[in-house]
């Protein structure tokens, strides 16, 4: 199924808008900004999951490897789980 279409207005500098209409036909300038925003809006979640990654604490690995780790890890989640009460 498509997806609906609906009108929006934003504001371009004069140099933007000049070129966007040299450039792109007139028939096709919702397609090529849409696919602008939709590349822009992919770029921009890229960018905010890396910082997460970048912001993510450090853990202290005592020494276990990556399948110690996650067992502990997923130990700890389940305790802490069965000892939260239920609402």
């Amino acid at each position: 199924m498509q997806d609906l279409k609906e009108r929006s207005a934003f504001t371009l500098s004069s140099s933007i808008k000049e070129e966007l209409e040299s450039v792109v036909p007139k028939s096709k300038r919702s397609q090529f900004v849409e696919h602008a925003i939709a590349t822009a809006l992919l770029e921009e979640a890229k960018r905010r999951a890396l910082a997460a990654i970048d912001a993510a604490p450090c853990i202290d690995t005592q020494r276990q490897n990556s399948v110690e780790i996650l067992t502990r890890i997923r130990r700890e989640r389940r305790s802490n789980l069965v000892s939260q009460p239920e609402s």
